[in-house]
């Protein structure tokens, strides 16, 4: 690969269709209301912990759904490899049997059905 091409490839954007943020922003209106936290606050880059956990879980459920981590991140308005992070986290405590996931579990089968992709 020369080093033209790879410049090339490496300013490349991932295509995000309308049709993922109608389906993300559902999943977000629903972890509002969920874990009880308002929807500004939710989307905002806001890091106190009762904000970060809904969102983590979110991104979570979009990649397990089958939303790619770019595609999230941009919904997010965050990088990628946050995105990453959240999922290893959680896939992490999933593989552990952590008791502490029942949250992230009961939220998940509750939103699974909104975020089928065609």
């Amino acid at each position: 690969m020369t080093a033209a091409s790879w410049s090339k490839r490496r300013h490349t954007v991932p295509f995000v269709s309308a049709m993922d943020n109608d389906k993300l922003l559902p999943l977000a209106k629903l972890a509002s209301e969920y874990f009880h936290v308002p929807l500004q606050k939710l989307l905002s880059g806001d890091r106190h912990h009762e904000y970060v956990k809904p969102r983590r879980c979110c991104m979570y459920i979009a990649f397990d759904a089958g939303y790619t981590k770019p595609a999230i991140a941009k919904f997010w308005n965050c990088d990628r490899t946050t995105v990453h992070s959240a999922c290893n986290k959680y896939a992490k405590e999933i593989k552990s049997g952590n008791h502490n996931l029942k949250e992230l579990i009961q939220f998940s089968g509750f939103v699974k059905k909104f975020l089928k992709k065609s």
